[in-house]
């Protein structure tokens, strides 16, 4: 499934790339100094650090993870697959980075350090092929690597460990009002650059359990979700300067209406109109 949506994304997009200057791709390269290819955690800790510094990002929160991704020349879409267990993946197509979100969690937080997972995947696991993520071993070590740069990426060493004044779990509501990082995920990250002891860490996690917060947190109806604009913005580009009819983008692109509007971020209303006056997409 993944290698099928994954097509029918680059299809999508190169299409666009024709007609549209899309930003630069200005994600920085990486290699670990191990020979298996595994990273130490200070390497992914110095390669988030040198991501924010080089993209001028401070070492506070961020503000939009979506946007700024896509900024730094990242093709990025949301679609909800059904009845499928994929949350997010990315992958590189000649120089063009790609990052498919295929569902939200039901909270924004959650959905940015996805995000943040992926941007981790593109930077360090740029050149891990296919047979080695088919080992189970290979892939949990990779998978903790991404975490761990989503951590220090979405959370700077530098700074986040000032703003953690208490090992209550309350605590950590008004921090993610801030971050807009999931809570457990912070406490994970002060699990990873050691604010808080093992007993710490573990009596907070109970604490998530017993207020049944592993699935739901406070403040996730409150974040709102970060959206992908690029693709719908070039769309609005191409039908409103004339150059395309919103049917004719689809027949070029020879793929769903369906599956074109959820990419683009556009009413499937859009894609079905007779001209571009009989619907007027409206960007947010």
């Amino acid at each position: 499934m993944c290698d099928v949506l994954g097509k029918w994304f680059v299809q999508t997009a190169r299409y666009f790339f024709d007609f549209v200057n899309f930003p630069q791709v200005a994600l920085p390269s990486a290699s670990p100094s191990d020979p298996l290819g595994r990273y130490t955690d200070e390497e992914i800790e110095l390669l988030a650090e040198e991501c924010r510094k080089t993209w001028g990002l401070g070492l506070g929160p961020i503000s939009n993870v979506i946007g700024l991704l896509e900024s730094k020349g990242v093709a990025i879409c949301r679609y909800e697959v059904a009845n499928e267990q994929i949350e997010a993946f990315s992958f590189w197509n000649g120089t063009r980075p790609f990052i498919f979100l295929a569902s939200d969690k039901g909270s924004a937080s959650r959905a940015r350090f996805d995000a943040a997972h992926e941007l981790g995947h593109l930077i360090l696991h740029r050149w891990v092929g296919g047979e080695e993520i088919e080992d189970p071993k290979i892939l949990r070590a990779i998978e903790k690597e991404a975490n761990r740069f989503a951590g220090a990426f979405l959370l700077p060493r530098q700074s986040f460990p000032n703003e953690v004044f208490s090992p209550r779990l309350d605590a950590f509501v008004s921090l993610k009002s801030r971050w807009k990082v999931a809570i457990q995920a912070m406490v994970y990250r002060c699990k990873d650059i050691g604010i808080f002891d093992e007993d710490q860490v573990t009596n907070l996690y109970k604490q998530i359990s017993y207020r049944k917060w592993r699935t739901r947190e406070p403040l996730d109806d409150q974040i709102p979700l970060e959206r992908p604009h690029l693709f719908s913005r070039a769309v609005e580009l191409l039908v409103s300067s004339g150059k395309k009819l919103a049917e004719q983008i689809v027949a070029e692109i020879q793929i769903s209406v369906e599956f074109l509007a959820v990419v683009c971020g556009l009413p499937t209303a859009f894609f079905a109109a007779k001209n571009q006056t009989e619907f007027t997409p409206t960007l947010k």
